[in-house]
């Protein structure tokens, strides 16, 4: 009889980990997609790129020694 608890458990908590995986993949097949970017307008050209904004100056204030 224990051999038999045994195999229950590990089909139990096999069905439950597959069981889980199949929900995960369920919720995320019913995502919407995200809407394309719109195409940027002709002064954005120059705000591409690495800037100093205030968030960045902010990381680099907290890596100083």
């Amino acid at each position: 009889m224990n051999d038999k608890v045994k195999l229950s458990r590990r089909g139990f908590l096999v069905a439950a980990g597959a069981g889980g995986a199949a929900a995960a993949a369920a919720v995320a097949s019913k995502v919407a997609p995200q809407q394309p970017a719109e195409a940027a307008a002709p002064g954005d050209a120059q705000r591409r790129g690495y800037r100093l904004t205030e968030h960045v100056l902010s990381y680099y204030r907290t890596t100083k020694v």
